[in-house]
């Protein structure tokens, strides 16, 4: 699953807000887990995938197997 969120952060223009993450993640047809956790997402701008990814508790959202 991070894979494949990880390739549509790839994808997206940068800066973005967490309404063009989730519409662009519709469009893409992600899971619907991951679109929500986009919709989650603090209201700001983020200037990079890296800042999607570390800047906020997403991956908290990923079901991750241990």
């Amino acid at each position: 699953m991070f894979t494949e969120l990880d390739e549509f952060l790839r994808g997206m223009e940068y800066p973005c807000r967490p309404s063009d993450l989730t519409r662009e993640a519709r469009r893409d047809l992600l899971p619907a887990h991951l679109i929500e956790a986009l919709r989650s997402l603090p209201e700001r701008s983020y200037t990079s995938r890296w800042d999607v990814l570390h800047r906020t508790s997403i991956a908290e959202a990923l079901p991750i197997s241990v």
